[in-house]
């Protein structure tokens, strides 16, 4: 049986641990077209006597692009009979003001979460920073002296050198984690 005779005969069906996530993407494609469809019902009414404007094509095409996933090319906005404030400027609707809450709230909850209190944290991070910093001290020390004690061997120079090389990652390590725990939030 040929490749294109098997991928016409059967339909894509998703494995069982991912059939969820198709079916929310399958809602949302959904979704998306009927609030397009209720979008171009909302500015066919309104224009049924007259053609089509330039600014509702303009507006239909950048819809059709977001559903489609492309980005519109940026064009120019065309308020119309928005309600304006004092200053002239469109008023916000009532989805816009609840999405500013919701942005808000989880900018509040970030802000919390950011902050948290991390003193013993702070405390082990330092005891285990001077730790590490006494043990790569050590370990360098005795690497240095097993230089002199090997007597010029090339088994005992590698041993000793490579002993040397980790006390100095230990200690720089322990720098690492001193600078990183003493390290202040600034505010922005």
């Amino acid at each position: 049986m040929s490749d294109e005779a098997r991928n016409n005969n059967s339909k894509f069906e998703p494995p069982p641990w991912e059939l969820e996530a198709f079916e929310a993407l399958a809602r949302k494609r959904t979704d998306e077209q009927a609030a397009l469809e209720a979008l171009a019902g909302a500015i066919a009414p309104a224009d049924a006597g007259a053609a089509p404007s330039e600014s509702t094509s303009v507006v239909t095409e950048e819809i059709e692009s977001i559903v489609d996933g492309s980005v519109p090319e940026p064009a120019e906005v065309v308020v119309g009979d928005a309600p304006k404030g004092p200053e002239g400027v469109p008023e916000k609707t009532e989805a816009q003001k609840i999405d500013e809450r919701r942005v808000q709230a989880m900018l509040l909850e970030l802000g919390r979460e950011e902050t948290a209190n991390t003193g013993s944290i702070k405390l082990v991070a330092r005891i285990a920073s001077i730790v590490t910093a006494i043990v790569g001290f050590g370990m360098l020390f005795g690497g240095l002296m097993a230089i002199q004690s090997a007597g010029g061997t090339s088994a005992g120079v590698m041993g000793s050198g490579a002993l040397s090389v980790f006390g100095l990652c230990f200690v720089a390590m322990a720098v690492w984690v001193w600078v990183g725990s003493n390290r202040t939030k600034r505010s922005r």
